[in-house]
């Protein structure tokens, strides 16, 4: 997990700067975010999450992103497993960067999202 919050520290170094220090927004207020997000963008969203005709989660994530209008940038960062480590940034009003090895990344948005939009 530390290594995690170095390579995160390391990424966060990589982007420059000129980006907002966010340390001081609460879980609460991210949340609130996705929570209050457009209601037609979400009932898009969950019909994503709940709908069973994808072929990978890869596939279902992208086009839970496309749902919700959101952006992001994916990077493959460097790791000491054979599996890439993987970093989805989410272009949008609050910082959300989700790192996960590359067979799990795209389940993780696809539970972030499920999480974070009720």
């Amino acid at each position: 997990m530390a290594d995690a919050f170095e390579k995160l520290g390391d990424f966060r170094k990589l982007q420059g700067p000129g980006r907002v220090d966010l340390r001081g927004i609460r879980i609460s207020d991210r949340h609130n975010y996705f929570k209050n997000f457009d209601p037609l963008l979400k009932e898009a969203a969950f019909k994503v999450i709940h709908a069973d005709g994808y072929k990978n989660s890869r596939q279902k994530a992208s086009s839970l992103l496309s749902a919700l209008k959101i952006k992001t940038s994916i990077t493959a960062l460097k790791s000491k497993s054979v599996e890439p480590l993987m970093c989805i940034e989410l272009n949008c009003d609050f910082d959300v960067v989700l790192m996960a090895p590359e067979s799990q990344i795209y389940n993780e948005v696809i539970k972030y999202f499920t999480d974070m939009l009720v």
